[in-house]
């Protein structure tokens, strides 16, 4: 049954909302504004240039607030940004900011607002929550959970990391094994990720996108192997994983470059982040250890139809389809990032 359990969750896995070219690059959308002593508001809107079609997302000035001049545009590798001066009659304090288009739709905003008096107020806008209201303090306690937030929308929307952690699962069908493997893949996308988003290295987003689909490729290959000779990833799946883990890192923190970091609150939001990434990723393993387990511990019988049928799947497919479905979709991903790349 080992063969029937991978095919279903592959096919479980392919039926999942297939956005997957864009993963890492769905960064958060960023509204932030940042008052002045001098009464003016300084508004900054970034937006991905890789979010795919959907209802136009766009912020709407609080209450009581107008443009002075003409709005500026910046147009960067992955994204648009554009800035404003306001006015408004008082302060921020207290005003409702929203965001439209959110309603119904996946995307995420991380609203940032700095007041003059020196509150510094971060917060997670989505389908759910499109408007927040500025409060007149904020805590360190809410800093973190916003990040947390911003981790978790992350990684549900990562389909090519999600991919990955899959085919790791269908790979290491020891449970010990599985839990080293992805504590040293955990490691070493926190240690680029780390290292990345505080500006102390940094590596071309394209070919961190092309190297990210590589990986999948690769363990894809390893997949096909099985049963036959073991390669490096299957001997030593540990090792493998701390170095995919280093390239995946990269990936991560574009999110959390272009969502920012809170100057007084550097190491709370990297660790709530990190910590959103790995909760995301360890219910993702559990939901895909739960439905194998599940499927395993059905009654199953000689005359059972259930059976009947997927035996007759097994005979028509080759049990190699989960790895040649898997490794189709990362060559579809590598081809079309190098293809963006070179256009």
């Amino acid at each position: 049954m080992k063969t029937t359990t991978a095919f279903i969750l592959a096919a479980v896995f392919a039926l999942c909302p297939a956005a997957p070219a864009h993963a890492h690059r769905l960064a958060p959308s960023l509204l932030e504004f940042i008052a002045s002593d001098t009464g003016t508001i300084a508004m900054k809107w970034k937006i991905s240039t890789f979010r795919p079609g959907g209802p136009a997302i766009r912020p709407r000035l609080p209450e009581g607030c107008k443009t002075l001049g003409p709005t500026g545009q910046e147009h960067g590798a992955s994204s648009i940004t554009y800035r404003s001066t306001l006015v408004c009659d008082g302060k921020l304090n207290g005003k409702r900011i929203n965001v439209t288009g959110l309603e119904g739709s996946n995307a995420n905003v991380l609203l940032q607002v700095r007041t003059a008096q020196g509150l510094s107020f971060r917060t997670i806008l989505n389908g759910s929550k499109s408007s927040a209201v500025v409060p007149m303090e904020q805590n360190s306690t809410e800093v973190f959970l916003a990040y947390l937030m911003l981790g978790l929308h992350h990684i549900s929307g990562g389909f090519d990391h999600l991919l990955f952690v899959f085919a790791l699962v269908l790979l290491i069908g020891d449970f010990r094994r599985l839990c080293t493997t992805v504590s040293a893949f955990t490691a070493g996308h926190s240690v680029t990720l780390s290292a990345a988003a505080l500006g102390w290295v940094a590596a071309p987003v394209d070919l961190i996108e092309i190297g990210i689909a590589l990986s999948i490729v690769a363990l894809a290959a390893e997949l096909e192997r099985q049963g036959k000779s073991p390669g490096l990833l299957s001997r030593r799946p540990w090792t493998m994983a701390l170095l995919f883990g280093l390239l995946h890192g990269f990936g991560f923190a574009g999110a959390l470059r272009q969502a920012g970091l809170p100057a007084s609150d550097i190491p709370s939001a990297l660790l709530s982040f990190n910590v959103g990434i790995e909760l995301g990723q360890i219910a993702f393993i559990a939901c895909v250890l739960s439905l194998r387990r599940a499927w395993n511990s059905l009654p199953w019988d000689a005359g059972s139809l259930p059976l009947h049928y997927f035996q007759a799947v097994q005979r028509t497919f080759p049990a190699t389809l989960p790895s040649h479905a898997i490794g189709s979709i990362a060559a579809f991903w590598t081809l079309e990032r190098v293809m963006r790349m070179i256009s």
